[in-house]
């Protein structure tokens, strides 16, 4: 009897917090009071998750939003115009804890030695 060729679909292991997990910016759109960032993970055991992140406008100093920012490489000053455009294809570490809901989500970001501002 042949052996069988077929395969099992898994599911993602839930990220460990407090690891970095890096991801590439691959779309973003700003909606009338939102941006939205979709990364995707490239960590070894996430890769090709999608995260879906939405920011208030307009984006403060110190918001997770300008954190989000100065991960890809973007200088954060009150007045700044950000090109979105200029942010697709930058990859940026990302850090999951609880979320709002409890649940885990991005908390925090984190600039890669590449991303130069």
């Amino acid at each position: 009897m042949p052996k069988s060729q077929a395969i099992t679909i898994g599911s993602y292991p839930e990220p460990s917090e407090g690891e970095l997990y890096p991801g590439l910016v691959f779309h973003m759109e700003k909606k009338s009071k939102a941006l939205l960032v979709r990364i995707r993970n490239l960590h070894p055991q996430q890769e090709g998750r999608v995260h879906e992140l939405e920011f208030a406008l307009p984006v403060l100093p110190e918001s997770r939003a300008a954190e989000f920012l100065r991960a890809a490489g973007i200088a954060v000053a009150a007045g700044a115009r950000v090109e979105l455009r200029g942010l697709l294809g930058k990859t940026v570490l990302m850090q999951f804890g609880p979320g709002r809901d409890g649940k885990l989500d991005v908390v925090s970001f984190t600039k890669p030695k590449e991303n130069k501002s």
